[in-house]
């Protein structure tokens, strides 16, 4: 892994996690991939929209996941069911920023706007029928 140096490089471990283990899952529980330019999902049989991000990495993770509900709300409708997914397990994430991920972590989980975060892969496995059912998760 490329620390810090080239965001191309430092994501593609993220990225190859993502095409080996997420996203067979997602499909065969029925989600789409939104577009190719980011990893967000959407399931239109139960009306579930995924915002999918490595991890809580940014300072205006809120602002940004705030815009993508937005965008995504006026697309699918004011009633589909949101969540947020990342993908890194926090066990992997890098000593001198994991404060400020565990902050930034928080900040989304308060998020009104969705009904739970899943992290890591374990935590998808262990919630998505919560998700499919439209479950708050806690």
């Amino acid at each position: 892994m490329n620390i810090g140096g080239n965001p191309v490089l430092d994501r593609q471990p993220s990225d190859d996690e993502y095409n080996k283990f997420y996203l067979p899952i997602l499909t065969n529980q029925g989600f789409i991939r939104i577009n190719n330019s980011n990893k967000s999902m959407y399931n239109p049989i139960n009306n579930t929209l995924l915002i999918i991000n490595a991890a809580p990495s940014q300072h205006q993770a809120i602002d940004t996941l705030n815009g993508k509900i937005s965008k995504y709300k006026k697309k699918y409708g004011k009633d589909v069911k949101t969540y947020g997914i990342f993908t890194r397990d926090p066990n992997t994430w890098p000593p001198a920023s994991k404060n400020e991920y565990n902050k930034n972590y928080e900040k989304v989980r308060r998020n009104k706007n969705i009904l739970g975060i899943s992290v890591g892969l374990s935590g998808l496995q262990k919630n998505i029928n919560d998700i499919n059912m439209g479950n708050k998760l806690y």
